[in-house]
Formats: structure tokens, sequence, C-alpha cells
């Protein structure tokens, strides 16, 4: 087999990898950008669940000011948090305001919004 054979059924094999890879780890190889970090939310991996989203804004400073719960949802739908608004009350209320006391609550008229604690 010649030299020229061989290289051109290495590039066909290589190009059948590239496309096995592309249907197996799609967001792998698809979102990845020229200086090889994805172009996805990897920033708040380490953040899971609704209290992992929540604690990320925290740290981010979205609680500097005043917040209603629709704003926190909102929030965390930009992010990549997609839960429902009710697991992010209870998360915020329970695990942030409750336990962890690193949020406050205000009532402004029949809302409630909700800042760091300073």
């Amino acid at each position: 087999m010649s030299y020229e054979k061989i290289i051109e059924k290495l590039d066909k094999i290589e190009q059948r990898l590239t496309r096995i890879e592309k249907k197996i780890f799609p967001e792998k190889t698809e979102a990845v950008s020229s200086t090889d970090e994805p172009i996805s939310k990897s920033k708040n991996k380490q953040y899971k669940g609704t209290s992992g989203g929540i604690q990320y804004l925290i740290e981010q400073g979205f609680f500097e000011k005043p917040k209603s719960m629709r704003e926190i949802f909102d929030e965390l739908k930009k992010e990549g948090y997609f839960y429902p608004l009710q697991s992010v009350d209870a998360a915020i209320r329970k695990e942030f305001f409750i336990r962890k006391r690193v949020l406050i609550r205000i009532k402004e008229g029949k809302i409630w919004l909700y800042a760091i604690k300073k």
C-alpha cells in the first residue's frame, strides 16, 4: 500500500471518528470555542439544584438590592436553572432566610423582597 493511500485512509477514519464523537458527545464537540473552553454556562457547574442556583446569585452580587421572587426566578432562568417558582420560593425561605440567615426579607406592599444581609 502506498503512502498516499495510507494517509487517505487515515483521513477517512478521522472524519468518521469526528462524526461519531459529535453524535455521542454533542455538547463537548460543538460547544467549544477557539480557546477550548465550553461556551455554555460552565461558570456555575459547581452550583447544583435550586439552592446552588441561589447561592450562585448571592456570590454574583445579585441580592445587593432587594429583589422580588419573580425577579429571582427570572434571573435563575437566565443562568440556566429551570425550577418551579414554588421550589425557588421554598429554597430561599428555608435555606437562605431561616437556616443560613444570609438573606433578609422586606415587605413592600403585598410582596416580599429579598436582599443580602449586611
